[in-house]
């Protein structure tokens, strides 16, 4: 029990900030559907893989944006409940708040 509790908040909150960048990139990245593709590929095979890509890349994409996002706010949450209690327990021993 001699060991302390240690927590970089700081750390966590700019990760949580990377994540958010991390996360709007993903969400506005997109191939685009441009009507004239499938002309500029010149196979009609190629053209429909790389339209199945793109479709299974968007639903993929759109789940990894959810999941980054959970992880980000759960960054900060775990911030905001660790300076709370360290707040909590600085008053229960009569330290006052850090």
């Amino acid at each position: 029990m001699a060991d302390d509790l240690r927590l970089d908040t700081e750390l966590l909150l700019t990760t949580a900030d990377s994540l958010s960048a991390v996360r709007d990139e993903f969400s506005t990245g997109t191939m685009g559907s441009d009507p004239g593709l499938a002309e500029a590929i010149g196979h009609a095979a190629l053209y429909g893989r790389l339209d199945s890509f793109q479709s299974s890349w968007s639903v993929q994409r759109g789940r990894m944006v959810e999941s980054i996002d959970v992880l980000g706010r759960t960054m900060v949450t775990v911030t905001e409940a660790f300076a709370e209690l360290d707040a909590q327990l600085a008053d229960g021993l009569g330290g006052g708040t850090r």
